[in-house]
Order: structure tokens, then sequence, then C-alpha cells
């Protein structure tokens, strides 16, 4: 995961016009979209972008 850029969730689902639950889901099912940092869930937003498209959304803002 790139250090430069993260997400929160719900920093994520704002961004996209996901819910907070769909961001979620997507992070549990593609092992590179999220990791753990100092004890908080961090979402990369390249690979959130990525996921998105192998799931068949339309590309997200």
């Amino acid at each position: 995961m790139r250090d430069t850029h993260v997400l929160t969730p719900l920093e994520a689902a704002e961004q996209t016009g996901l819910g907070l639950d769909t961001v979620l889901k997507l992070a549990a099912n593609h092992g590179n979209v999220s990791a753990i940092m100092a004890e908080t869930v961090r979402i990369d937003p390249w690979a959130l972008e990525a996921a998105l498209a192998s799931e068949g959304f339309k590309k997200a803002a």
C-alpha cells in the first residue's frame, strides 16, 4: 500500500459515492485495498479503484 495517500473508509465512501458497507466489503474481498495502520483501517484509493472496476462498478470520482 502506498504511504503517501490513504483514506479512511468513510473518506473512501464519500469520494466514491458508495455506502460505507460497500467500501468495507470491497476492502474485505480485495486484500490489497486496505491495511491496518496504528489500529486504524486505511484504504488505498488506487487499489479501491481497481477493485471497483473488477466488480463492475462505474468509474468513481
